[in-house]
């Protein structure tokens, strides 16, 4: 038997790399927000003249993906990024829109959807997604091989980053893969088909009840109790935490108004805060101490996955 399961595995890229990354999705937020923006002279446009080719366009869904090949010939800068991660947000927006549509309609369950919105980049990293297996990435040993595109001379770009861990996928046929970010922390997602063992006779059963005083209190099947106690060493990092997020949050946000540059260098005529040196190099320090607080969280919680998992055969959670 076959499931589908995620792995998600932390990528270390140099600062080179790393501001490769930023930049492919930079210009994936862009294609959104441009594509985002077609939508929605078209849903006008459909309101007064209810064409079927704009309908067609703006309400299938691969409508909007299929106008970003003459999009590249008329903003080059499109080619540096593979194909995959830039259908994929043309796909996005279509998804959404077909959403809304259903959510309209009646024949979505749930809380109504709006119409999709604009992205901004800054507030959330567009994530780099690549669908297909083996399209436009590659696995090799310790590193994952990323393509970037044919670039305006027409030739194949590439980088290649650290994987941690990547022993996680052996034995595993992977699906697709996203690239994410967060707390200035860069990773991949893969999407794999893995096989599941064969069940095993269920002899040692413990239930776990989560507290406020503790992490856990358990009790199995022949009577035996066990206390999982918090990890009391996160107050070290939360109250760290709570010194920076102050420290930052009393320093100049806005510092200075500057110019928005296109990607020729030149100004577009619009302009943007720039935060303080202050504020970032607080803001950078609170995104490091983030990341830390995560990972010793994990750690904390697979270790005692693992432990329980060695000794029962079944491990439930009220």
């Amino acid at each position: 038997m076959e499931v589908v399961t995620v792995v998600k595995l932390r990528l270390s890229p140099n600062k080179e790399t790393a501001r490769i990354l930023d930049g492919q999705s930079k210009i994936s937020n862009w294609l959104y927000n441009h594509l985002l923006e077609r939508a929605n002279h078209l849903r006008e446009e459909y309101k007064k003249s209810q064409l079927q080719e704009v309908g067609k366009t703006l309400y299938t869904k691969r409508g909007l993906r299929d106008l970003i090949p003459e999009l590249k010939k008329k903003h080059p800068f499109l080619k540096t990024v593979h194909s995959s991660p830039l259908k994929n947000a043309g796909l996005r927006i279509a998804d959404t829109i077909q959403t809304y549509q259903k959510s309209r309609k009646g024949k979505r369950k749930g809380k109504a959807t709006g119409w999709p919105k604009f992205r901004s980049w800054k507030a959330n990293w567009f994530s780099l997604y690549s669908d297909e297996p083996n399209k436009g990435f590659r696995l090799e040993d310790k590193y994952l091989k990323i393509s970037l595109g044919m670039g305006e001379k027409r030739k194949r770009i590439s980088i290649s980053i650290p994987i941690q861990e990547s022993h996680a996928l052996k034995g595993k046929k992977i699906r697709n893969l996203r690239i994410v970010k967060k707390s200035n922390v860069f990773s991949a997602v893969f999407t794999v088909i893995t096989k599941v063992p064969k069940n095993k006779s269920i002899k040692k059963v413990i239930a776990l009840d989560p507290n406020h005083q503790n992490l856990s209190y358990g009790v199995d099947n022949q009577g035996n109790s066990i206390e999982i106690e918090a990890p009391y060493w996160l107050k070290i990092y939360d109250k760290r935490i709570d010194e920076i997020k102050s420290k930052r949050d009393r320093c100049k946000k806005r510092s200075k108004l500057i110019d928005i540059l296109d990607k020729d260098g030149k100004k577009t005529g619009r302009r943007r805060w720039k935060t303080s040196r202050r504020w970032q190099r607080f803001d950078a320090t609170l995104q490091r101490l983030l990341a830390k607080r995560r990972e010793q969280t994990k750690a904390y919680l697979f270790t005692i996955a693992n432990k329980l998992f060695k000794e029962y055969d079944l491990v439930t959670i009220g």
